[in-house]
């Protein structure tokens, strides 16, 4: 009676072992058969999330060219200030533009001075400079270069006021003057950082209403009345030009907002 007990038990113990065995062993037989998804590309992890540019400043150092025949120097060089912000459709940047520049002003272009020297008399150049101020609104068409969308390029347009400022003033009539401005750029842009790019800029400038007279140097009170002074007439003065421009500096990204982009 023993034996057979004991062998009954022997039984029992050998199925529930292999019960729990084979309990064991299913979870491990479907997990093997569960595939493990295929990493995504570098390319397209990247493109999965992209900063998008909300807003952002511009700071460059340039140059424009003025019209030699109003007596000013033909390069200026300048230094320029931005803002600029995202639209929607999101290749839409509108902005304003802030720019400073100086130029020398040739006495030769404008009667001389009389000064008395003892018993005779001196016909001087009287020579100057003008600062250069343009304030300008901006409207930029930017479009992505590759998968990162790291470079952008484009074009875009810009108008507003243009000021020159000359010193000294000579006398009554001379002074600074304001007048309208426009042109167009093509416009490149590079991301360094998420927030620190670089870009350049390069285009025509018209300048409109630009007044010669008012940057005189010398003084209508001190000019000779008898002789005609410079002896040699210069050209007569430009109101309107168009001028090459020029700019390259950095942006730096106000804010970042990540953009869902398509993997596929």
């Amino acid at each position: 009676m023993r034996n057979s007990t004991r062998s009954g038990w022997l039984r029992l113990s050998a199925v529930l072992a292999l019960v729990v065995l084979m309990s064991s062993a299913l979870p491990l037989s479907l997990i093997a058969q569960v595939r493990r998804p295929d990493p995504v590309p570098a390319g397209r992890r990247a493109a999965a999330s992209v900063p998008k540019r909300r807003s952002e400043l511009l700071f460059g150092l340039g140059n424009v060219n003025l019209e030699q025949a109003n007596g000013t120097g033909g390069s200026v060089p300048l230094v320029s200030l931005g803002y600029r912000r995202q639209f929607r459709p999101e290749w839409l940047l509108l902005g304003g533009i802030v720019e400073v520049g100086r130029t020398a002003i040739d006495g030769e272009f404008f009667p001389y001075e009389r000064r008395s020297l003892g018993d005779s008399s001196q016909f001087v150049s009287v020579d100057g400079s003008a600062t250069l101020g343009m304030a300008r609104l901006t409207a930029d068409v930017l479009l992505p270069i590759g998968e990162d969308e790291r470079y952008h390029a484009g074009a875009g347009v810009h108008v507003g006021m243009y000021g020159a400022f000359p010193s000294p003033a000579g006398g009554a009539g001379a002074g600074a003057f304001v007048a309208p401005t426009y042109g167009a750029t093509f416009v490149g842009r590079a991301d360094i950082t998420r927030r620190l790019g670089a870009m350049g800029s390069i285009g025509f400038v018209q300048f409109t209403g630009f007044d010669r007279d008012r940057l005189r140097p010398s003084d209508p009170a001190l000019e000779e009345k008898v002789f005609t002074t410079p002896f040699t007439p210069p050209p007569a003065g430009v109101k309107s030009f168009g001028s090459a421009r020029f700019v390259v500096g950095v942006t730096y990204r106000l804010g970042v907002k990540p953009a869902a982009r398509s993997t596929r």
